[in-house]
């Protein structure tokens, strides 16, 4: 453990039993180690247990043992993430079938977390998306148009993702929500956009060039409008002084304006290019 950056030190009731062995040979620094033989071991073990300390670090019947690491409060974050390497050097090289190893405390509690938090914001992701995408193909009663409403939403999302990877923001409990929330924000300018231009392609027997236009016409200053006002809001959390706060207002604000040009210029370049028939 001690090999790992962050951790100051790491004690256990072996550091007690070297010390013991070292007072009762007059102290000498070279028998600062474990006893050579096991019924010295267990006679310093005995006057040891006496100690108030002791039982936090032996179990009663000899069957558990404790190695408390000490860890630098400033690289616990980092350590975190290094706990299932840790765990997996300790499967590897330690344990076997008369001895078994498990992490506890409050490092394995934030790895643990991270992990679980991770994984399920993934899910929900993926789950809020394929959701989502069904109900554009509903709502638009189309499902090639459903499935390019969905170009304007995974594409800013996938950038912000991108540009935190680049100045490194890490993904945590903070910024992993960031993706669900920017999806449930982003979807509406496009439901605005498409259900307009719809209306001009189907109802009223348009052309594409000719429907994007009057849509442009009639929802193009309401979507500047609003995104504008959404990503201004997010942003002001950048004028505070907790981390998560600024990241997660920059990153959702630039995706809201990406998700803006999205909608307003590739959305409907992509429909131009590609003509789907609706």
């Amino acid at each position: 453990m001690e090999t790992h950056e962050g951790v100051t030190q790491s004690v256990s009731a072996i550091d007690a039993l070297k010390e013991m062995n070292r007072v009762f040979h007059e102290e000498a620094p070279e028998y600062f180690r474990v006893p050579r033989t096991r019924p010295l071991a267990a006679q310093f073990y005995l006057l040891m247990e006496g100690e108030e300390d002791f039982g936090s670090y032996i179990q009663d019947d000899y069957s558990v043992g404790r190695i408390t690491s000490r860890v630098r409060f400033s690289d616990a974050q980092q350590l975190s993430h290094n706990v299932p390497l840790i765990e997996r050097a300790l499967a590897e090289h330690f344990s076997g079938d008369d001895l078994r190893i498990e992490m506890t405390g409050f490092l394995k509690l934030m790895s643990d977390m991270e992990r679980y938090i991770m994984d399920s914001q993934i899910k929900s992701f993926t789950i809020a998306f394929v959701v989502v995408s069904a109900m554009m193909m509903l709502l638009l009663r189309s499902v090639r148009l459903g499935l390019f409403a969905m170009i304007p939403n995974l594409m800013p999302i996938l950038l912000g993702i991108a540009f935190m990877g680049t100045v490194g923001i890490k993904l945590d409990p903070g910024t992993i929500v960031i993706g669900c929330i920017a999806l449930g924000l982003v979807v509406d300018d496009t439901v605005h956009f498409l259900v307009r231009l719809r209306r001009h392609l189907v109802e009223e027997n348009r052309g594409v060039p000719d429907a994007i236009e009057r849509t442009m016409d009639e929802a193009g200053r309401p979507i500047i409008i609003t995104s504008v006002l959404l990503a201004g809001g997010f942003l002001t959390l950048v004028m505070g002084s907790f981390a998560p706060n600024i990241y997660f207002g920059v990153i959702t604000g630039m995706i809201i304006l990406i998700a803006l040009v999205a909608d307003l210029v590739v959305l409907p370049a992509a429909l131009l290019v590609i003509k789907p028939k609706i």
